[in-house]
């Protein structure tokens, strides 16, 4: 009986896993793609007792997909591939830069993401899924109901409108989109908007533990969330005032411009200012890192402070308030 031997293999042919046991042996030749779908598929020389459960292609002018039963991730990149095939067991599929035009049914799917997918215009009701990411898919105008759907990133994505119902949302990342109105996600825990012109207010999140705004134009204000630990504001010109935030522990603010004054947050530990038009500091007494770039604040000039020491920043508070 022979040993199975690959030697050579495509580096941009990746196989994770493989447990196969086979019954001849491959010479010591470059293999082409055909070779390795040839050597997958139905063939009476060998036999297998598991197949490929992750499979991931780049590059290769590969028109077809095999069917492999016992699939369970899929990546596709820059290949001919214009149909996608049937894999009961699938879970992940990434798909970046094809020309497919359909998604199929898998019931199994937790995780889907599409980068560059201009042919697909109509997602798919996964009842499993978990996990969506889309970027730069201009075709795609609606987006579909995922009972179980916890995270969601949306990236230049200019034909959708709305955001759906998803119950069990937690973290949402919002980049160059035209979503008008954020929807009621009472589990979420994560939200980043980036350059979402259309979005004016921002949603009541009573778990809420992380918020990063960057080039908000149109939301003037914050929400109050009881939970929130981290909150970054970046050239959010029309936010004005902070909000006390009782578990804020890390807080970054860059170009800022009508935010005069800082808020007391007793459990502060790390501070970033930057660009911005606030004139006094206030006593964070768990403060560890700190870093001030703001010349209008009193006693200091611009790139004064830049510490994680905990005596530099008393010393730092020392001579401020002296």
């Amino acid at each position: 009986m022979h040993k199975h031997l690959l030697l050579r293999l495509p580096y941009d042919v990746v196989i994770y896993k493989i447990l196969p046991y086979i019954e001849y042996t491959i010479i010591n030749e470059m293999l082409s793609i055909e070779d390795l779908y040839g050597y997958f598929s139905d063939d009476p020389n060998r036999k297998i007792i598991s197949v490929w459960n992750t499979l991931f292609i780049s590059g290769y002018d590969v028109k077809e997909l095999v069917s492999y039963s016992k699939l369970a991730s899929l990546h596709i990149e820059r290949c001919g591939i214009i149909e996608l095939v049937s894999y009961p067991k699938l879970t992940s599929l990434k798909l970046s830069y094809c020309e497919i035009k359909e998604l199929v049914s898998y019931p199994q799917l937790t995780s889907l993401e599409l980068y560059i997918c201009n042919e697909i215009k109509e997602l798919v009701s996964y009842q499993q899924l978990t996990s969506l990411e889309l970027n730069y898919c201009n075709k795609i105008k609606e987006l579909v109901s995922y009972p179980k759907l916890t995270s969601l990133k949306l990236s230049n994505c200019n034909k959708i409108k709305e955001l759906g119902s998803y119950p069990q949302l937690t973290s949402l990342k919002l980049e160059c989109c035209e979503i008008k109105e954020l929807g009621s996600y009472p589990q979420l825990t994560s939200l980043y908007i980036r350059s979402c012109d259309e979005i004016k207010e921002l949603g009541s999140y009573p778990k809420l533990t992380s918020l990063k705004l960057e080039y908000c134009k149109e939301i003037k204000k914050l929400g109050s969330y009881p939970q929130l630990t981290s909150l970054t504001l970046i050239l959010c010109k029309e936010i004005k005032e902070l909000v006390p935030y009782p578990k804020l522990t890390s807080l970054t603010l860059f170009g800022c411009s009508e935010i005069k004054e800082l808020v007391k947050y007793p459990k502060l530990t790390s501070l970033h200012i930057e660009a911005c038009e606030i004139k006094e500091l206030v006593s964070y007494p768990k403060l560890t890192s700190l870093i001030l770039l703001c010349s209008k604040i009193k006693g200091i000039k611009r790139n004064d402070i830049g510490t994680r020491s905990k005596d530099e920043i008393k010393e730092y508070y020392k001579r401020y308030k002296n």
